[in-house]
């Protein structure tokens, strides 16, 4: 049996904090292309961090293996992935670090009565591991939906020891077909985006 959940809210206050997470994430977005760009990588992807404790941080510029990039930047692996960033060890890198460090990244997006990040104790051991939500907005922009890998009765704080719940005066436990219904009619609705219209 699934132990996923998932909490809908069309609270004027978890919709206000949404907004300004995505405006705090788009800004930083920008911010990041403008600094790349004057750093010889504007036409390159940025990868960015998913991890609980530094979601939206800029970790490098996606690029293929054998990719010749410009002066102050070098390859590095991570994970699966190859990411080029800057070689601190040439000014060029050293300005370019510097100027992404300079940056604020917004980290997760915090919505009222709903915790940021859980503990979630693993099968058989005792260690634990951090579990974030998913979020998104639906309901062509009238509710925010939120979705963990783990019903909140089964996870602690990051104290591990308190008890942590969504805040009924702003959420309304879903049923995962809901939230997965929600998500096909927004799909369905979505535009065709063309290259140049992804380009802006």
């Amino acid at each position: 049996m699934s132990t996923q959940s998932a909490y809908r809210s069309r609270h004027p206050d978890v919709l206000a904090a949404f907004t300004a997470a995505q405006d705090a994430t788009n800004a930083y977005s920008k911010a990041v292309f403008a600094a790349l760009a004057e750093h010889g990588m504007g036409e390159h992807q940025a990868a960015v961090s998913s991890g609980a404790f530094s979601a939206g941080r800029f970790l490098g510029v996606v690029a293929e293996k054998d990719e010749i990039i410009p002066d102050g930047w070098r390859m590095s692996q991570a994970g699966n992935r190859i990411l080029a960033v800057p070689d601190k060890r040439t000014r060029a890198g050293k300005a370019a670090a510097a100027a992404l460090a300079g940056l604020s990244s917004p980290g997760e997006c915090r919505l009222p009565g709903m915790p940021g990040q859980v503990l979630v104790a693993e099968d058989a051991s005792f260690s634990s591991r951090v579990c974030v939500p998913g979020v998104r907005l639906l309901e062509d922009a009238s509710a925010v939906y939120v979705t963990w890998s783990t019903s909140l009765e089964a996870a602690t704080g990051m104290d591990h020891r308190s008890l942590v719940s969504a805040d009924a005066a702003y959420w309304e436990p879903v049923r995962l077909s809901a939230y997965w219904a929600a998500i096909e009619i927004a799909d369905g609705n979505k535009p065709v985006l063309t290259r140049e219209d992804t380009r802006g």
